[in-house]
């Protein structure tokens, strides 16, 4: 399938997105003549000139826009002896004060886009990702941004308080004193919902409580840029929805880019996402608002049950959708 738009997508997604006219409103971004979606002012970071704060004691960083264009992985199949495409010029923009999900059927590529956005195997890749319209520098990158993996990696005999205090000691080292480090911490721990929990170790903590402490532990140095892979994995439709409603709330109130890979949500949950970028076949066949995937999708031919979940359906007729572009193209 050939890229006709800087977003990735089918030129049947640049023709709906410019005609489409219910729910939020579609502009171009004149930095990549990309088809972008207006979600409103949230009264937050838009652009590279606009602090991401949100912890008053911590020094703040940039409000960052990742950019990337024809970005293509591959690797040796030990099997047929070749190489193969894990991802296939892809292109996209997830922006600050926004939540991304990162969704698509197994095997589609959502963890290595979030991986080789975080700079993981980045030397097997062609393209370019920018950060605020400039070529990313990892050093600096890595400084700034933080990878959530999909298994909570704490110690279980440590407290809520006793790990955030070893997180501080090790990422802030003498830039605060013991007492400001504590006002970071109780700080972050009040934004999470762990306040009460702080006393209490690791190991007695609820799946939804660890969750919360992993990402409490990676907001300690104040990161602008957070990855997350599949948040909610092992959760409950509770814990689920309560872990992406407080990154929603992360990104919306701080200017931070929260960006996450996510598997079969629940229409709630689907729901909370700012922004959705669908993964089929290694390419992407639609990036935009949730809420317009129904009527996009209707449009090519795929109507979506009212009593149906618009990711569940979106991810089990993928390969129809993606056929479906092709042919269009």
């Amino acid at each position: 399938m050939d890229s006709t738009t800087d977003t990735g997508c089918s030129d049947s997604y640049n023709s709906y997105s410019k005609s489409h006219s219910s729910g939020t409103s579609l502009n171009y971004s004149s930095d990549i003549n990309a088809i972008s979606v207006d979600l409103g002012d949230h009264n937050g970071c838009h652009g590279d000139n606009v602090s991401c704060n949100g912890l008053k004691y911590l020094p703040t960083w940039p409000a960052i826009n990742l950019e990337f264009r024809d970005l293509t992985y591959e690797v040796y199949d030990l099997h047929t002896k070749s190489r193969k495409q894990l991802l296939r010029s892809i292109n996209g923009q997830f922006r600050a004060h926004e939540l991304t999900a990162i969704m698509g059927p197994s095997g589609a590529g959502k963890t290595t886009l979030l991986n080789l956005l975080a700079g993981y195997g980045a030397k097997k890749t062609s393209g370019e990702i920018n950060v605020n319209n400039s070529p990313r520098n990892m050093k600096v990158f890595r400084k700034m941004s933080r990878y959530i993996m999909q298994n909570d990696v704490l110690d279980p005999h440590f407290t809520v308080l006793e790990a955030m205090l070893l997180a501080a000691h090790l990422k802030l080292g003498n830039e605060l004193n013991h007492k400001q480090k504590l006002d970071v911490i109780n700080e972050i721990l009040g934004m999470l919902g762990l306040t009460k929990a702080q006393n209490t170790i690791t190991m007695r903590l609820s799946g939804g409580e660890k969750k919360r402490l992993c990402i409490a532990l990676e907001l300690v140095n104040n990161p602008p840029v957070i990855f997350l892979d599949e948040p909610t994995t092992g959760l409950d439709d509770l814990s689920s929805s309560q872990c992406i409603s407080l990154l929603r709330g992360i990104a919306h109130r701080t200017g931070r880019t929260v960006i996450c890979s996510i598997h079969t949500p629940s229409a709630k949950v689907f729901h909370m996402f700012d922004k959705v970028y669908i993964l089929a076949e290694s390419q992407c066949i639609y990036q935009g608002a949730g809420a317009n995937i129904v009527p996009y999708m209707k449009q090519i031919g795929l109507t979506c049950p009212r009593t149906y979940n618009p990711a569940d359906f979106s991810e089990y007729r993928s390969l129809e959708f993606y056929d479906i572009l092709v042919k269009l193209n």
